[in-house]
């Protein structure tokens, strides 16, 4: 019998999405917020513990979403940027994670199972890819995050420490999913016209 993969994620929401001109944890997916969504593809991938960064309007994103089976955590710095939220979110980890960006939309479950067990599998950092572009969300191993919280400043980049890393697996998937990123109004528009 096949087991089921099992680790945690972090979803990073602390930007301030101005180009949105709303928080994007909140954006409207039909019948549930952004948020919400990716929370349920992360849970039905094999996530069991999933751990939000928060920071601009970090009030507003948990009180709507007080019934949401997620572990939450401020980014008291997040205007320092990116990187920020990375290193909040990877300090309230104890072992391996994916890591994926709130407005990476729309990434299938089985794409989401097939990174998480191909880096328990392997014991690899993952970067997914399509068509050799580089994804989300990526794999971290226990090893890289426990260097890169004690070693990494906020001048770093994730990218960098992952193609730096001999550790680290570029690994194709089918979903071009992987590569999207939905910062503007406009951008969502297309997205839900897309599937619609």
């Amino acid at each position: 019998m096949q087991t089921k993969p099992n680790s945690s994620a972090i979803i990073l929401a602390a930007g301030a999405s101005s180009r949105m001109g709303k928080p994007k944890a909140l954006l409207d997916m039909g019948n549930k917020t952004l948020l919400e969504d990716q929370v349920d593809r992360l849970k039905r991938a094999g996530c069991s513990t999933i751990i939000v960064v928060v920071g601009s309007e970090a009030n507003t994103i948990v009180e709507h979403h007080a019934d949401l089976d997620v572990v939450w955590t401020t980014n008291s710095e997040w205007e320092k940027g990116y990187f920020s939220s990375i290193l909040c979110g990877l300090s309230e980890v104890a072992s391996s994670t994916l890591l994926l960006p709130i407005d990476t939309v729309g990434v299938p479950v089985e794409t989401i199972k097939e990174i998480l067990t191909k880096g328990l599998e392997e014991n690899k950092n993952i970067i997914p890819t399509f068509k050799d572009r580089g994804g989300h969300p990526v794999f971290l191993t226990t090893v890289f995050i426990q260097k890169v919280v004690s070693t990494a400043t906020l001048d770093d980049r994730l990218d960098y420490l992952l193609n730096e890393n001999p550790d680290t697996l570029r690994f194709e998937v089918d979903s071009e999913s992987i590569l999207t990123n939905i910062n503007t109004p406009d951008e969502l528009s297309a997205y839900h016209h897309s599937r619609s």
